[in-house]
């Protein structure tokens, strides 16, 4: 990035008081370096957790090609929420921009305490060990509510 070269517009949510950046993170950290005064943007109405959702998706279609890293922290961002944990593999995968296979390893690999959560899984997830563990009790939690749910299922249509 020079200051004749054109690239596409940032994009930006605002929720009324901040802005959010979604897509464009390294047009921005490039401007600042060559201290540039301005860069286009496009605004959209939203929250911070529009701009996260629009986010983890970015860069699937376009600019930088996403490293592994980048594919697996953006599961973990889905996975590490109360309400896009809830989603399926094939919304999370979609949504990310992912094979549905990924999200579904993740999940495996987290859900089972054999995973030995360190800092050489977490590089390898481009994370934190903090964060793996907290996606990690999210997903234990999820899995025993649903073995709960089943029990009762069970139980009433038992003899």
């Amino acid at each position: 990035m020079d200051n004749s070269s054109e690239f596409p517009p940032i994009l930006v949510f605002y929720d009324g008081e901040k802005y959010w950046l979604a897509d464009g993170f390294h047009r921005v950290a490039a401007a600042k370096k060559l201290e540039l005064s301005e860069i286009a943007a496009t605004i959209r109405k939203g929250t911070r957790r529009d701009a996260v959702l629009y986010s983890v998706g970015a860069n699937a279609t376009h600019g930088l090609r996403r490293t592994n890293a980048d594919k697996r922290r953006s599961v973990l961002t889905l996975l590490g929420d109360e309400e896009w944990s809830q989603w399926s593999n094939n919304q999370i995968a979609k949504q990310i921009g992912v094979a549905e296979g990924l999200v579904r390893k993740i999940k495996e690999e987290l859900s089972s305490y054999n995973t030995k959560i360190d800092s050489g899984y977490a590089k390898k997830c481009g994370s934190t060990p903090d964060i793996l563990e907290s996606v990690q009790k999210r997903l234990a939690s999820q899995s025993d509510l649903c073995t709960r749910h089943l029990q009762k299922f069970l139980n009433l249509f038992c003899i």
